[in-house]
């Protein structure tokens, strides 16, 4: 009797949804700032619809949080787990836009340089375009510089739960 009520509700819900990104999900049970926060890695980075393949990528993870205020932030880590960049990410009212720009903690600008290279966009103030949010992958995209940037994302740790 709950699976029956609850598709009926699932049925009744969804036609009316606001889909807020572009590859959805329309319906979710999460809040959108739940599924945003927690320790991601990059999965695929296209540069003007060019796969930008290497292993630059698989040294760093991002961590998305929000601190005690409420605030959201991002911190890039490298393979031993020390923060070597951060930002203070801006978030329009609906949660599709974030706005940072991943600043170097002094002392390792050799370590996030590679990072810096692949994807000058992270390190530059830019306004991404969350394409995809559900809980276990992420999709954003940016127009930087003359160039469009697209980043996959998979979940490796979800904050929410911890």
């Amino acid at each position: 009797m709950k699976k029956l009520a609850f598709i009926l509700l699932t049925l009744l819900l969804a036609p009316g949804c606001d889909k807020r990104y572009e590859e959805g999900p329309c319906l979710s049970f999460v809040k959108a700032e739940n599924r945003l926060c927690g320790l991601w890695s990059v999965s695929s980075m296209q540069l003007n619809e060019q796969e930008r393949a290497g292993d630059t990528t698989e040294l760093y993870r991002f961590s998305v949080f929000r601190n005690l205020e409420g605030s959201l932030y991002i911190q890039l880590t490298d393979t031993a787990g020390l923060v070597i960049a951060e930002s203070l990410i801006r978030t329009d009212e609906r949660l599709t836009e974030l706005r940072f720009a991943l600043v170097t903690i002094q002392g390792y600008e050799e370590d996030s340089a590679p990072l810096f290279r692949h994807c000058p966009a992270l390190f530059g103030e830019a306004v991404w375009t969350i394409l995809r949010l559900k809980r276990e992958e992420m999709r954003l995209r940016t127009d930087y510089a003359w160039s469009r940037v697209i980043i996959d994302f998979s979940l490796e740790t979800d904050y929410q739960h911890l």
